[in-house]
């Protein structure tokens, strides 16, 4: 099952879905045809009626390899950064409530280049790193080109208390969040960033 965001909106491709479970405001396709594939991406990117788009294949991986020729293609490594009282660092990016990450360079392995995301963009000095706990996709537009940004995200974690915000990269708050006290109507965030958290709190216990 792949999960692929566009903004508030995604597309699941998957061979194992619950038919009887779709919502106002999802669609379903059986996948036949690689035009629907074109339909679909524009769908989610024009339509308001469209929330979600379901699409099944028995054959997960061929459907998901002639769903990626769409795009140009990126990587990205981040981190899921907690300190011993279990508080989640968050970042304030070009206003919008987020995780540190970024853009894999050449060649860089995803835990390297997720390690020195962070450092970078929230100037954090005793950084650990742990276990690689998700991977997150999402769509955007760049220079005229659709790109599918896959992104690996670690926990990490650090007892450090004062943050250099990487301004350069639209950064302007870094801090902690007490788990517990996550209150979304506060925190303005991008859905996959939001799924990402959630995930990863319920994994850990968190909540």
């Amino acid at each position: 099952m792949y999960k692929v965001f566009f903004n508030d909106k995604f597309v699941l491709l998957t061979d194992n879905y619950n038919f009887d479970a779709l919502n106002s405001g999802v669609l379903f396709f059986r996948y036949e045809d690689f035009e629907e594939l074109n339909y679909v991406v524009e769908l989610l990117e024009e339509s308001d009626l469209v929330d979600a788009v379901v699409i099944y294949s028995k054959d997960i991986e061929m459907l998901w390899a002639d769903f990626r020729t769409l795009f140009q293609e990126i990587d990205a490594g981040g981190g899921l950064v907690v300190n011993p009282k279990n508080d989640l660092l968050f970042i304030h990016r070009n206003g919008m409530w987020d995780l540190p990450k970024g853009k894999l360079e050449s060649n860089e392995h995803a835990e390297q280049g997720a390690l020195r995301e962070v450092e970078e963009e929230c100037g954090i000095t005793d950084l650990k790193l742990g276990e690689k706990v998700a991977t997150s996709y999402h769509v955007y537009w760049h220079k005229e080109h659709r790109v599918l940004k896959r992104t690996f995200w670690y926990k990490m974690e650090s007892s450090q208390t004062h943050f250099t915000p990487q301004a350069e990269e639209g950064i302007d708050v870094v801090e902690w969040v007490p788990s517990g006290k996550l209150n979304w109507g506060d925190r303005k965030t991008y859905a996959s960033i939001k799924t990402v958290i959630i995930s990863f709190l319920e994994t850990t216990s968190q909540l």
